[in-house]
C-alpha cells in the first residue's frame, strides 16, 4: 500500500515535472533499498531511511526550483558530489536510527526498571519496619521459622 502510494506520487511528479522526478528517483534509491531489504511488513527501516533521505534531498529540490528548474540545473545538482554525500550520509543516519533505537530504548528501560526495583525495595523495607514482618506476606516470617527450625 505504501509502496503503491509512493509510486503513484512519483508518477504524478513525473507527469508534472521531469527534473524533480529525476532528482527524487535517483536520490531516493537508498529508501527503495531499505524498503526492499526490510522483512518487517510495517517497513520501519524504509520509514527511518526515507524520512532522512527525503529531508536531505529537500534543499536540493528547492535549489532546483529556484535556479531555473531545467535539465541544466538538475545536471548541476546531480553532478555535485557533495549533494550525494549529504544524501547518502542522511540515509546512513536513517539506518543508524533504525538499528540503534531498539538498543537505546532497551538500555533506558533497564535503567528505569532497576531504579523502580530499588524504590520498591526501599518502600517494602519501610513498610516492614512500620508494620512488622507479617506485612511482607509471611515470606520473611516463614523464612525465619524455617531457618530456626
Amino acid at each position: 500500500m505504501a509502496l503503491a502510494t509512493g509510486i503513484s506520487a512519483l508518477i504524478a511528479v513525473l507527469v508534472a515535472d521531469y527534473a524533480t522526478f529525476m532528482l527524487l528517483a535517483f536520490g531516493m534509491v537508498p529508501t527503495l533499498a531499505a524498503y526492499l531489504s526490510d522483512p518487517d511488513p510495517r517497513k520501519y527501516a524504509a520509514r527511518s531511511v526515507g524520512g532522512l533521505n527525503f529531508a536531505a534531498l529537500a534543499p536540493y529540490g528547492v535549489r532546483l526550483w529556484t535556479h531555473g528548474h531545467s535539465e541544466q540545473a538538475l545536471f548541476d545538482i546531480a553532478s555535485d558530489m557533495r549533494v550525494w554525500l549529504v544524501v547518502l550520509l542522511a540515509s546512513a543516519g536513517g539506518w543508524l536510527l533504525h538499528m540503534g533505537m531498539p538498543i537505546i530504548v532497551a538500555t533506558l528501560m533497564r535503567f528505569r526498571d532497576s531504579r523502580r526495583v530499588v524504590r520498591l525495595e526501599a518502600r517494602k523495607a519501610a513498610l516492614i519496619e512500620e508494620w512488622g514482618d507479617e506485612v511482607a506476606g509471611g515470606r520473611a516470617q516463614a523464612a525465619e521459622e524455617g531457618a530456626a527450625g
